[in-house]
């Protein structure tokens, strides 16, 4: 009789804890606590958690410090254009071409076509040297050329018809951008391909008819699979202060990707 009571004694005795728990041991603890009734994990955040604080960005997030140099192959956003930059350099005097003829036929072959020099083109008389075609910025000027030279593959899977508003150039320097005042030309990357006007935001008609090219602008559609790669050579007009770059970077931007000139 004395160990059926002790047995009814202990029963009853382990029902009372079980209801003081308060919830049949179904709550999750796993999150610890701070002591101050703050709960947020010291562990790696869950697929749903605000992770806005995480120090690195996730796969596919765009990089503040995605800057490029001259000489890197990048692809823009979008996947539309894969391209290299050659070369980039502030100058004041643009070589056209070196020979004796500046028409189109001197211009078809020429690799020296387009390019920064400090060659002068007058001599001390003030006479155009013979041989020698190319324009530029006098001394006494304010602003410098910076010179371009881009190679581009056009990769994007549908027609693209905003080809010049994606190409051109844009300088910044801190904080302040420049985006007007651009000349370049094109040509396709094959054997004796024509140099052709790219676009240009300053009167380049007389320019053109100037250097001896026959004008004929590109029209700004890409075409996937087809659109052949294309060279543009160019210039964008910026103040001297620029070119000096002492105080900040000179980042040079082309269909949203940077590039710093040197």
């Amino acid at each position: 009789m004395k160990k059926l009571l002790a047995l009814m004694l202990a029963a009853a005795l382990a029902l009372s804890l079980t209801a003081c728990g308060g919830g049949g041991g179904t709550e999750d603890n796993s999150t610890p606590s701070t002591g101050n009734g703050d709960t947020t994990s010291t562990g790696t955040p869950s697929s749903g958690e605000d992770s806005a604080n995480t120090d690195t960005p996730d796969d596919g997030e765009d990089s503040t410090t995605d800057i490029h140099k001259v000489g890197d192959t990048v692809e823009s956003e979008l996947g539309l254009y894969r391209f290299t930059l050659k070369d980039a350099t502030f100058t004041r005097n643009i070589l056209v071409c070196r020979g004796e003829k500046a028409d189109k036929e001197t211009f078809r072959k020429a690799e020296e076509f387009f390019t920064a020099t400090d060659e002068p083109f007058v001599d001390e008389d003030g006479y155009v040297i013979e041989g020698i075609h190319g324009f530029g910025i006098g001394a006494d000027k304010d602003d410098v050329y910076l010179y371009f030279n881009l190679e581009v593959e056009f990769i994007g899977k549908e027609e693209r018809t905003f080809g010049t508003q994606d190409l051109q150039p844009s300088v910044s320097y801190g904080d302040y951008k420049f985006t007007s005042d651009y000349m370049s030309f094109y040509r396709e990357i094959k054997e004796d391909a024509l140099w052709s006007n790219f676009d240009s935001d300053f009167d380049s008609i007389s320019t053109v008819r100037a250097l001896g090219l026959e004008i004929g602008y590109f029209n700004g559609t890409f075409k996937p699979l087809s659109s052949p790669p294309i060279e543009i050579r160019g210039v964008i007009r910026v103040p001297k202060a620029v070119a000096e770059h002492t105080d900040d970077d000179v980042v040079i931007s082309f269909a949203g990707k940077d590039f710093i000139v040197e």
